[in-house]
């Protein structure tokens, strides 16, 4: 696959997926850990792929 391809295509690439997210039609999962203290945990369950989708530390 050609790099220049792909990058021409970014801008529609974006606006598509913005589109896709708006209706719905597209979703995305997040693993919230709560607590500062949990932080090593989570990284260490994210290194060793434990995560599905966005892992986020709420401090």
């Amino acid at each position: 696959m050609n790099k220049t391809i792909l990058l021409d295509n970014r801008p529609e690439a974006i606006k598509q997926l913005g589109l896709g997210l708006g209706e719905s039609k597209l979703t995305y999962k997040e693993i919230i850990v709560e607590g500062f203290e949990k932080t090593p945990q989570a990284l260490i369950a994210l290194l060793k792929g434990k995560n599905k989708g966005k892992m986020i530390t709420k401090v």
